[in-house]
């Protein structure tokens, strides 16, 4: 055989190996587009095949593309919502003719909520020359941009769009009393009861939706719908909007939702309990006592009115005070970690190991301090009982919490305290001959004061 019959031989063998690959990929991908609508499992199935068939044929995008929107679905799913943005941001780049994934993609911007651009990418999917108008959730997620973005009458719109096209669900439904509630001030209160009973997923979105109303003032609005939820959940929805507010820094909508949760439990510790953490965010110390001993007051016993005097103490610089109040409180059920933190130190320091081992013996919870005071104790108290891997664990999660205490809830004693606690726990440690890794000796040393660490 001739030289060039052999250089043509070879290139016939690699042409009919290229084009047995391509052949083998465009298999996988057809039993991946079989797979895709199985739900969940067939969704992972067919990520599988997709990502076979791009390793026959790394040139077919559309198996690219499809693997991408899969991917973003599947983020979309555990709640991932960056991934799923990207994902699908991935797959509408190399698909863009592919209405479905244009659609996907302003769900997945509404639920992370990047609104005006939802509105902007669903509108061109409707524009497409598929029709994905007969699917609820794509209504769903263009009602809810809008009505976040403050434009109620477009989503109104929105809503009364989708009965057009016969895309209905008991959200959509929910979606369209909201924005019928901020047109014309109009809440269907009693059908709205009867769909979140249908429809419990939905209460974040509402609570959600009352929290904006009554932080852009159309409260009598917010009331309204508030008065629409079941009897029975009413008063845990005004505290989570209270919180949520609070977290949001806004602490007249906080303040708000107080007022119509006391309406609802005159005689309550909680109304008080949350006026003092509104007061703490607002640095008013003296209101912030005044609110937490009115919450004692009204139930001397109960425990998140003890918590919150116990707080209240510890930002004041009341050192006696607080541990006084902690050791007082600590054996109620359902105190917090901040209590527990401070009543186990103080046990600790009077060498009570196993009254301090007992305050952790039930599960404990709170915030950023709370949690920074509780894994303080828990690591000094494995390190006095010479479990020193455990010490060393509890203090780098102690730092990790302290790092994240804002500016109002933390004070200089909240600092020393800590930090003295990590302190003893490092050294102990280190005299041991456990190894302390120098980054969590920094970030200890970190926590103390400027003079302190220089001696």
């Amino acid at each position: 055989m001739s030289r060039s019959d052999s250089e043509l031989s070879l290139t016939g063998n690699r042409l009919m190996a290229t084009t047995v690959s391509s052949l083998v990929a465009k298999t996988f991908y057809w039993a991946a587009q079989i797979s895709l609508p199985l739900g969940k499992p067939g969704m992972r199935i067919a990520r599988s095949l997709l990502g076979t068939a791009l390793v026959y044929d790394p040139r077919l995008d559309r198996a690219r593309g499809w693997r991408s929107l899969v991917d973003g679905a599947l983020a979309r799913e555990r709640g991932d919502l960056e991934t799923a943005v990207a994902s699908l941001r991935d797959a509408s780049a190399v698909l863009p003719d592919n209405d479905a994934v244009t659609a996907n993609l302003g769900i997945a911007l509404a639920l992370a909520g990047r609104y005006d651009e939802a509105v902007t990418v669903i509108e061109r999917a409707m524009r497409g020359d598929t029709d994905v108008t007969g699917e609820p959730q794509i209504w769903m997620a263009l009602a809810w941009a809008h009505l976040r973005t403050g434009r109620s009458p477009k989503a109104l719109e929105a809503c009364e769009r989708a009965e057009e096209s016969r895309a209905t669900s008991v959200d959509l439904r929910i979606l369209r009393i909201l924005a019928l509630a901020s047109c014309r001030g109009f809440v269907q209160r009693d059908e709205l009861r009867n769909l979140l009973r249908m429809r419990g997923q939905m209460l974040p979105l509402v609570l959600e939706h009352i929290e904006q109303l009554a932080v852009s003032g159309s409260r009598d609005v917010a009331r309204q719908l508030v008065r629409g939820l079941p009897d029975s959940i009413q008063t845990r929805a005004l505290q989570v909007i209270v919180r949520s507010a609070m977290a949001g820094d806004n602490l007249e909508a906080a303040h708000w939702a107080i007022r119509e949760l006391e309406i609802r439990q005159p005689d309550s510790p909680t109304a008080p309990v949350l006026r003092s953490e509104l007061a703490l965010r607002r640095g008013d110390l003296h209101e912030a006592l005044s609110e937490a001993m009115e919450a004692v007051r009204r139930r001397p016993q109960d425990a998140q009115a003890l918590d919150q005097i116990v707080r209240v103490r510890v930002l004041r610089g009341e050192a006696e005070q607080a541990v006084q109040d902690a050791v007082a409180a600590v054996q109620r059920r359902g105190t917090g970690g901040l209590t527990a933190g401070i009543a186990a130190l103080h046990y600790l320091e009077a060498q009570q190991l196993e009254v301090a081992q007992r305050v952790f013996s039930v599960q404990r919870s709170g915030d950023e301090l709370a949690c920074a005071f509780a894994t303080a104790a828990q690591a000094l108290l494995h390190a006095r009982r010479k479990h020193y891997a455990e010490a060393l664990r509890q203090a780098e999660r102690s730092v990790g919490y302290a790092g994240r205490i804002p500016a109002w809830a933390g004070s200089e004693y909240c600092r020393q305290r800590i930090a003295e606690c990590l302190r003893e726990t490092l050294e102990l440690s280190k005299a041991s001959g456990e190894e302390v890794p120098e980054a969590l000796a920094q970030q200890v040393a970190s926590l103390q004061p400027p003079e302190e660490a220089a001696t």
